[in-house]
């Protein structure tokens, strides 16, 4: 009685972004599979459900050319046999199918074709970056983008447009975004609060010592159990969080020098850290300008000096602002990292007392 149930092998989806418009949705799970399964055989049976007459399109798009003769009429129709809902000057897809429910205020909802463009934009930054070569400082490159895609890629699911804030990290932890391939992505704080989870590959270039070992790492990264941990406790919930807030990292790329060692993308040599900033300041451009956030917070001063070079040529000019970075080496962050951050986003109005 409330419509179609969508399974990921044996998990029941209970919100699948662009659902009941599910073709989008099939050909991104599906490339997904292709990629994470590329260096090995595989068989993928793949049946969209919407090929033939009506074509039905989003919403989004519906809105968008609704000028056009016949369009408004196709509109109307659609509203009228309860296809789409109107809520004010915008059309949403209705949350559930079947029985009616008493009405509720209007609430902001994931829309597909602003998940199908992050996709998009985390696909063409990964294929950039991985074009690039480094000097031997730097002896193995992560990058998660690709080989955690599946994880990343449902992280990128949760955004929604307008925001309030676009946190901007710097790079990848070891044992945060590396591992899961979401930005501060702390195993426990990816599987409890975000409720993500997915297949990461082993990439072949890795140290000894920073193993990729996807959700089975067991090491624990303080700098993501900080962060998501104080949102999980200033929202009533997940949902709530990805109302007001998204967070990116500025670089998608980790790097390791021959001893181990965490090499950040300010000690890269400079023509190398050149090369690295065009594809990354292209990517939040145009995260910027799809989110449309009133701010844009770095987490640390790298980030947001990095945030402020590459918005110079954005269409949308958000406000900037800075936070502590969370990182167990700083130590302003040990002396109480949570009361000083939550109390400066008091101030900048992205959370309540």
């Amino acid at each position: 009685g409330n419509g179609p149930s969508f399974y990921r092998g044996k998990e029941l989806l209970k919100e699948l972004p662009g659902a009941p418009i599910t073709s989008p949705v099939y050909a991104r799970e599906a490339t997904g599979f292709i990629e994470a399964n590329k260096d090995q055989p595989w068989f993928l049976h793949l049946s969209f459900n919407a090929v033939h007459s009506p074509i039905v399109a989003s919403p989004s798009w519906l809105e968008k050319f609704k000028h056009l003769d016949k369009r408004q009429q196709a509109i109307d129709s659609l509203v009228e046999d309860g296809s789409i809902t109107k809520e004010g000057k915008s059309y949403t897809l209705p949350k559930n199918q079947g029985a009616a429910k008493p009405a509720k205020a209007p609430t902001k909802t994931t829309d597909p074709s602003t998940t199908d463009a992050l996709v998009l934009i985390s696909r063409r930054l990964a294929r950039a970056t991985a074009r690039l070569t480094f000097t031997p400082l730097v002896a193995h490159v992560y990058a998660p983008l690709a080989y955690a895609r599946e994880p990343h890629e449902r992280y990128l699911a949760l955004a929604k447009a307008p925001i309030d804030a676009l946190f901007v990290g710097m790079n990848p932890g070891p044992f945060g975004m590396a591992q899961t391939g979401v930005p501060f992505g702390e195993i426990a704080a990816v599987r409890g609060f975000l409720a993500i989870d997915g297949r990461v590959r082993v990439p072949r270039d890795t140290h000894p010592k920073r193993p990729v070992q996807g959700f089975a790492c067991t090491r624990a990264e303080v700098s993501g159990q900080r962060f998501w941990g104080l949102f999980s406790r200033a929202f009533a919930s997940r949902d709530a969080c990805f109302d007001r807030i998204f967070v990116w990292n500025y670089a998608p790329l980790a790097f390791v020098s021959a001893t181990g060692a965490n090499i950040t993308p300010d000690k890269l040599p400079r023509a190398e850290r050149e090369a690295l900033e065009s594809p990354c300041n292209a990517a939040l451009v145009a995260m910027t300008e799809l989110l449309r956030p009133r701010l844009v917070i770095g987490v640390g001063a790298f980030a947001r000096a990095a945030a402020e070079r590459a918005l110079k040529t954005c269409a949308h000019r958000p406000e900037f602002a800075q936070i502590l970075h969370p990182s167990p080496a700083s130590p302003a962050a040990n002396r109480g990292w949570e009361p000083q951050v939550r109390a400066d986003l008091v101030k900048l109005r992205v959370i309540a007392k």
